[in-house]
């Protein structure tokens, strides 16, 4: 899996580019780059455009992604580096979406804002709507 981090300084969001195939141990660890990216710039909303991913997401790959992104948000606002945690936006091929939102509820219900999506700019626009 590659990624592409930019940080887009107007709305203040750390924007990372995902593609090729999907591996649960590099989903993590790109992750905890964009987290790295976030504290560095002070900016705690996140959007991963993950439309270029090929692969299968099991709800076991859902549920510890959701969780392990909860876990990093909870851990950065215990130690006040974001105090307010992490916002987290996904968009993903419709092939990978799951309509049951079930990484969502996940994140959700260990405090994170997190939601996925299949459009970019619905993504965008939730996490700009976002204090």
């Amino acid at each position: 899996m590659a990624m592409e981090i930019k940080i887009d300084p107007e709305s203040k969001i750390v924007q990372g580019v995902s593609s090729g195939s999907y591996s649960r141990e590099e989903s993590q660890e790109n992750f905890l780059n964009l987290v790295d990216a976030a504290v560095k710039h002070g900016i705690p909303k996140i959007l991963l455009d993950a439309r270029e991913l090929k692969g299968t997401l099991s709800a076991v790959d859902r549920y510890f992604y959701a969780g392990f992104a909860a876990d990093q948000s909870r851990q950065l606002a215990v130690a006040k580096l974001l105090p307010g945690g992490l916002s987290l936006a996904i968009v993903l091929p419709e092939d990978m979406f799951d309509g049951s939102k079930f990484g969502e509820n996940v994140a959700f219900n260990r405090g994170m804002s997190f939601k996925v999506f299949c459009e970019f700019e619905k993504a965008l626009a939730w996490l700009v709507s976002l204090p």
